[in-house]
């Protein structure tokens, strides 16, 4: 579609990571001008790169960069700017912000500030759909925030509930309470990390509908009263409040009951004559009826399935309709096709409770194919730090349904059997060495039997043990025997590379035996001491404790013991061996006699930072007597707050880091002097 717009030639574009990218790419395909913002920390960023200008407008911490509206709009006036579009996240919800852009005559990328106040307010947006006669879910959202008022809701409303922060969303500031007990605690921690994400502290209470469906509605209005929706996305699958599974159209909802909530989530956003794109969100429990949940009033992070599904670019109309423009539709010109797929990629380690990862992207490597869809900002050679969001790519899949998916066991048919295993197979060529990532367990959802029937809701995660401590024991010897292999090779070719030219049939030529090279690998909790032995033509053997495994490599496709393993990735960086194989990485330690020296010293009275991220709060102190489950800190990494506790008994000894330092793993936080016990005395 041609662009005709007459307000808008250059957008600044006041955000980072995939959704800047996103847009950039939007606003150059309709000719605009494209001008990002970035801090210290993203000064190399994909985003700056792809963008026609860039701006510094700060230091790493969103709080000094991107969260700074006087700096954004000093950027978007110098740099001659006609707009500014604020993604998701950081400013995108902040009416201020909105009306910052007014005076100097910049044009704002979304609602209008009335609406975004009115609507980004949960308990303020609730209130306004009551009086619309639209059905809630029981709740409180008065403008007492005393723990007393809240404790005297919670008896009214009934347990379990949900203390949720008033502002932002994206499952900041949110917590289950499941009895009395535990709602002082769930208030406090809410108010610390809403007031850490948003900017606001205050806080609302909703009835816990458990087992529910997470339905939302995508609306988009223009200027001149038109206002439609493009249908619904399920997002039920989701992990301690953030969602990590979305799709389109939901399987719960047949074409009866999307028509009745379509028409709801219209009302609800006329009644704030609501602009742009924006989504209206639902609870649906097991008997069919739905309670409004809130708007969000901004684009959202799993906009691209409503996208493929209804074959329009949201981005572009949210620039159309600021440009003033006519929606040129209507709702009964909406068509659905197909179905589709989201899964969010996050740097987080599963199997140490999902904990942000960081550090540098070693390789990374997006799957193609028809159908497949990759929104990210990464590229090798990134870092990841702690100041942002953890979300590194999402991986969309869409599938029209009208071909067959050989699955290598029978042929699914419909869109969304289709999208489901097209998503599999592109997970699968998704590679990312560097940062630990939940990929793995993105794949085990997508592959349940519960989502594959539809069936999933928002507790489905919680309630099974890889909602809370998710473990990863997949490495067997035959993948450390190949890795081994392909090290020894690799070793062999930059050896053979950097000596004198020897003619490929004389190396590894002896007459006598070869002794072998041998590798000390540990991934997890498993270690491998493998030795590894050339038997000419491509062959070897790898000798791991009793077990002695024959391989031959051609290419990169590698025979262990009879069973094919292809290597679609393998590099040896430092003293790590990464390998991409069978649709997973592994993530070799390679151990020396010196890597491990030194750890004995740590007598269990060390209290070591696990991540990279802030200290934000300190409570422990010299002298402060401890119990294992003390808590002495808060570190914040990634948005989420994270505790950190004592581990042992005893008397704080030292405290080595103050309030806001910076932290990263393996940094000594705290020294505990270890209680004595007298075991013979019975103590």
């Amino acid at each position: 579609m041609a662009s005709d717009l007459t307000r808008i030639h250059s957008v600044l574009i006041a955000n980072r990571g995939e959704i800047a990218v996103r847009i950039i790419r939007t606003a150059k395909r309709m000719g605009l001008r494209t001008i990002a913002v970035y801090s210290d920390f993203d000064k190399q960023a994909r985003h700056v790169k792809l963008a026609d200008e860039a701006v510094l407008i700060g230091r790493s911490p969103a709080t000094d960069s991107y969260l700074s509206i006087e700096r954004i709009i000093e950027a978007a006036i110098k740099y001659n700017a006609d707009a500014i579009h604020p993604g998701y996240g950081f400013l995108s919800e902040n009416c201020e912000f909105a009306r910052a852009c007014e005076d100097p005559g910049l044009v704002f990328i979304g609602p209008t500030p009335g609406s975004m106040e009115l609507m980004g307010d949960k308990a303020a947006a609730k209130k306004q759909m009551l009086e619309c006669g639209i059905s809630c879910i029981d709740g409180y959202q008065g403008d007492d925030q005393s723990d007393a008022a809240f404790v005297q809701a919670g008896q009214n409303i009934g347990y379990p509930l949900m203390v949720k922060a008033a502002a932002g969303g994206g499952g900041r500031g949110m917590r289950l309470v499941d009895k009395p007990e535990n709602l002082l605690t769930a208030l406090e921690e809410a108010r610390l990390e809403a007031q850490s994400s948003f900017g606001s502290g205050k806080l609302i209470l909703e009835k816990a509908i458990i087992n529910a469906r997470h339905i939302e509605f995508q609306v988009l209005g223009d200027n001149h009263g038109h206002l439609i929706h493009l249908g619904e996305r399920d997002c039920s699958l989701q992990r301690r409040h953030q969602k990590v599974i979305e799709e389109a159209p939901s399987p719960a909802i047949d074409a009866q009951l999307r028509e009745k909530m379509g028409k709801i989530a219209v009302k609800a956003a006329k009644s704030v004559s609501y602009r742009g794109a924006g989504t209206i969100e639902f609870l649906l429990d097991d008997k069919q009826n739905f309670y409004f949940l809130e708007m969000n009033t901004r684009l959202q992070v799993e906009h691209p399935v409503t996208e493929l599904v209804s074959g329009l670019d949201l981005v572009e109309w949210q620039i159309r309709i600021a440009s003033g423009e006519h929606l040129d539709f209507r709702q009964k010109d909406i068509k659905i096709s197909g179905h589709a797929i989201e899964a969010r990629i996050y740097a987080e380690d599963p199997t140490k409770g999902f904990m942000p990862s960081t550090g540098k992207v070693v390789y990374w490597s997006e799957p193609e194919g028809e159908g497949i869809r990759v929104d990210s900002a990464i590229i090798s050679g990134d870092e990841i730090g702690p100041h942002y969001d953890a979300m590194v790519a999402k991986v969309i899949v869409h599938s029209d349904g009208n071909r067959p998916v050989e699955t290598g066991e029978r042929n699914e048919t419909g869109a969304r059997s289709m999208a489901r295993t097209g998503l599999i197979r592109a997970l699968e060529g998704t590679v990312l060495f560097g940062p630990q990532h939940n990929k793995q367990f993105l794949l085990e959802l997508v592959a349940s039997s519960v989502f594959s029937k539809g069936e999933a809701n928002i507790s489905f995660i919680a309630d099974t043990a890889a909602g809370n401590n998710y473990a990863d024991n997949t490495v067997t010897p035959q993948i450390a025997c190949f890795a081994a292999v392909l090290d020894f090779i690799d070793k062999r070719n930059r050896a053979s590379t950097s000596s004198i030219p020897i003619h490929k049939t004389l190396l590894n030529w002896s007459s006598s035996p070869l002794p072998g090279v041998r590798f000390h690998y540990r991934i997890g909790n498993n270690d491998f001491d493998i030795l590894v032995r050339t038997k000419g033509d491509d062959r070897y053997e790898a000798i791991w404790g009793d077990e002695n495994v024959q391989i031959s490599i051609s290419n990169s496709v590698g025979c262990v013991d009879g069973v094919d393993f292809v290597a679609n990735a393998f590099m040896h960086v430092g003293d790590h061996i990464y390998l991409a194989t069978g649709g997973r990485e592994y993530q070799f330690h390679e151990i020396t006699t010196t890597t491990d020296q030194g750890m004995e010293k740590n007598d269990g009275g060390i209290v070591l930072s696990t991540m990279h991220g802030t200290l934000v709060e300190v409570i422990a102190y010299p002298g402060l007597q401890v119990e294992a489950d003390t808590k002495l800190a808060v570190v914040e990494a990634m948005k989420m707050r994270h505790e950190i506790f004592a581990g042992v008994a005893g008397i704080v000894k030292s405290v080595l880091k103050k309030p806001a330092s910076q932290v990263g793993p393996g940094d000594i936080l705290f020294e505990i002097e270890l209680e004595s016990r007298n075991d013979a005395a019975g103590e």
